[in-house]
């Protein structure tokens, strides 16, 4: 049997920075910053999380939304300073590191939401793995809308031309022709 080479949208992830998800200016508050006032901000900004930053701009804690439920909505009083419920130490990423490795991170240390920093540590943005497993399976998305959507002719047309693609990149990726054929008979 041939040795099956991966399609080129399989491999892109592994040459992509950690840069590409992350989101500039994330939420920062200071370690003595009331927790009401944390809450208040996250809600008036929208943010998911707020990180916990020095006087340097290192983070060293963050609260997340799930946080605010857990532990601050009943367990402490607005005015407590937010670096006594704020998770960390922190896990941080360089953001001169590859995508994969923050999404690997992420899920290995079941978090959300990674801080990116720079070589003297001091905070440049925000990732989060949503963002992540999106980039990360974007093709794949696209492929399964484009093989799904058969409200119309026209999309009808559509679906059978993504067919016709993504059997070329099946037989390019070393699928034998019997194979292709069982997959596409399943997608129909």
């Amino acid at each position: 049997m041939a040795e099956k080479t991966p399609v080129r949208w399989q491999t892109a992830l592994f040459s992509r920075l950690v840069t590409e998800i992350t989101r500039a200016a994330p939420l920062t508050v200071a370690p003595a910053t009331p927790c009401g006032v944390v809450v208040a901000r996250m809600r008036d900004s929208a943010a998911t999380s707020a990180t916990v930053v020095d006087a340097e701009g290192r983070p060293v804690g963050i609260v997340t939304e799930r946080d605010v439920t857990r532990r601050l909505a009943f367990q402490a009083d607005p005015d407590t300073p937010v670096a006594r419920v704020m998770t960390g130490p922190l896990r941080t990423i360089p953001e001169t590191e590859y995508l994969f490795h923050a999404i690997a991170r992420m899920r290995h240390y079941d978090l959300r939401h990674m801080p990116v920093v720079d070589r003297e540590g001091r905070l440049v943005g925000m990732a989060n793995l949503v963002d992540g497993l999106v980039v990360a399976a974007g093709r794949l998305m696209e492929r399964i809308h484009l093989l799904t959507d058969a409200g119309t002719v026209e999309s009808l047309r559509d679906i059978k031309t993504a067919q016709a693609q993504l059997a070329a990149e099946l037989l390019e990726d070393s699928l034998s022709a019997p194979e292709v054929l069982a997959f596409l008979t399943r997608v129909n």
